[in-house]
């Protein structure tokens, strides 16, 4: 099911990866997409990489078409609010409780309400796609007392969820509104929606297009746990494109779950012909390294025989150390 010769290559705007220079050279590589995620501020914020992103296409005289924007809207995600940065050792207690205002206190994990609610004592934590994981030990009033599996650095805003267990949140909120109108007015036109877990998700955001006269648009539909699983045939009628998110399917289903899973969605929109992209870790050891792993470039290679058109990293290119050679080994494995 290969289709390569239409392959699209997406990389994640970042501290280091929003310069003219730079995201000039990523597209004449062959990147032909930008995610902006929004899950750690505003639209408005982040107006000078936008900026930057229409001096590089208007510079750009290679082949591949202008940088597509796609805006990663925060949806649905439940996130944690910190004031810094924690590191624990392995078998230590973390504490994370319901927020009610802006203020937050050292060493304290906050969560919305439906967080707490929904977890008991045994229960598995993850945190920022399971980088951190924790067993729920004890429940007193409005707080969670969870013991580490591992030594953890626990980072602000970072998302988090029940391995297994499926948490109801609003679909969109204020701050996707606001950023989405503001994208009206900057001609972006490609949105990912977190978590999607029917057809309800996107009508939801469809009508709030049609509301805002947003007539020409993308979405992308993130499947990310195991409704979106069981849900796949009418998400895949109702989206544009379905992104397969192996952080949080990693996250809510297990990481052994991720293979089958993977191939499971793929196969389905193979068979209703829809387009497909694959996202998280594609070339993880490059955050640090100067070279991906041989088990990486296989990844790469495997997701494209199995019928993906769209490719796309994240960490190596917002935070990596070598944005451009993520970019390189990321369109040649493909294209192998």
């Amino acid at each position: 099911m290969s289709n390569k010769a239409n392959m699209k290559f997406f990389a994640t705007l970042g501290p280091n990866f929003q310069t003219y220079d730079i995201l000039l050279k990523a597209n004449e590589m062959g990147i032909t997409g930008l995610r902006l995620n929004l899950s750690h501020g505003l639209l408005e914020e982040r107006l000078d990489w936008i900026n930057n992103v229409k001096k590089a296409n208007q510079i750009s005289k290679k082949p591949y078409g202008p940088l597509e924007i796609v805006l990663d809207i925060q949806g649905s995600e439940i996130r944690i609010r910190s004031n810094k940065t924690i590191t624990k050792e392995k078998g230590s207690n973390i504490f994370i409780k319901t927020y009610s205002s802006d203020y937050c206190e050292d060493d304290i994990l906050y969560v919305n309400e439906n967080f707490i609610i929904n977890t008991k004592v045994g229960d598995i934590i993850h945190i920022d796609d399971g980088k951190v994981e924790a067993v729920v030990e004890n429940i007193e009033s409005n707080t969670l007392f969870a013991k580490l599996s591992e030594n953890s650095i626990i980072e602000p805003n970072k998302s988090i969820s029940i391995q297994n267990k499926y948490i109801a949140n609003d679909t969109i909120n204020p701050d996707d509104i606001k950023n989405i109108k503001l994208a009206k007015q900057l001609g972006i036109k490609n949105f990912m929606i977190p978590f999607v877990r029917s057809k309800k998700d996107i009508i939801i955001l469809r009508e709030l297009f049609t509301s805002l006269d947003f007539e020409d648009y993308r979405l992308y539909s993130k499947i990310e746990d195991q409704l979106g699983i069981d849900n796949i045939d009418e998400i895949i009628d109702n989206s544009d494109v379905i992104v397969i998110a192996r952080g949080d399917l990693g996250n809510n289903l297990g990481l052994l779950s991720i293979p089958r899973a993977q191939k499971y969605i793929s196969k389905k929109c193979n068979d209703k012909n829809k387009q497909f992209m694959v996202v998280t870790q594609l070339l993880n050891s490059m955050i640090d390294s100067t070279v991906p792993t041989r088990a990486e470039i296989n990844d790469i290679y495997n997701s494209t025989l199995d019928g993906a058109q769209m490719l796309m990293i994240t960490a190596e290119t917002a935070v990596g150390k070598y944005p451009l050679k993520a970019c390189y080994y990321l369109i040649e494995a493909a294209n192998i």
